[in-house]
């Protein structure tokens, strides 16, 4: 069963953009994967969250899991434009990129269009809060059990406070 306990339990990430997207990629060890229903954020999952320059009001936010049941991906476009792309692959304990963990990678995509840009240029501010979501089934646990990330107060709560 997977106990988490504090950021070094739990993720790796990393975010660049282009010219054209805005790309999200984390890896998630995780020994035991556990989402409530399809939510996309009450258990294993990614929330992404953008602001305007001035940190002032979220613009966007996203929720990305993948499916207990079927592998399906679940998005759950919150607030923004519903035009991202998202890939997330789920490896077992003991197989595959997992090793002795299970792994959770997450692939997100976020086109200009996204902001309504044709691309990205020099210049452009925002802000990001980037959220790990760990859920685990043991009592008392069911669904969102801690997180961790870049500024995971503005996902989990809606704030930027």
């Amino acid at each position: 069963m997977n106990n988490w306990e504090d950021i070094d339990d739990d993720n790796d990430g990393i975010l660049d953009w282009l010219d054209i997207d805005t790309n999200c990629d984390f890896d998630d060890d995780n020994d035991l994967h556990q989402l409530n229903g399809q939510s996309g954020w009450n258990g294993d999952s990614v929330q992404v969250v953008f602001a305007d320059d001035g940190l002032s009001t979220i613009t966007h936010l996203y929720n990305y899991a993948i499916a207990q049941e079927n592998d399906n991906t679940v998005t759950h476009h919150q607030s923004g434009p519903s035009n991202t792309e998202a890939a997330i692959t789920r490896y077992e304990p003991g197989r595959g990129a997992g090793g002795g963990q299970g792994l959770t990678i997450y692939e997100l995509r976020f086109p200009a269009a996204t902001w309504e840009l044709d691309n990205f240029a020099a210049g452009l501010c925002a802000g990001v809060g980037l959220t790990m979501n760990d859920g685990d089934t043991e009592d008392g646990q069911g669904g969102q059990k801690g997180w961790s990330g870049w500024a995971p107060y503005s996902c989990v709560c809606k704030s930027l406070a």
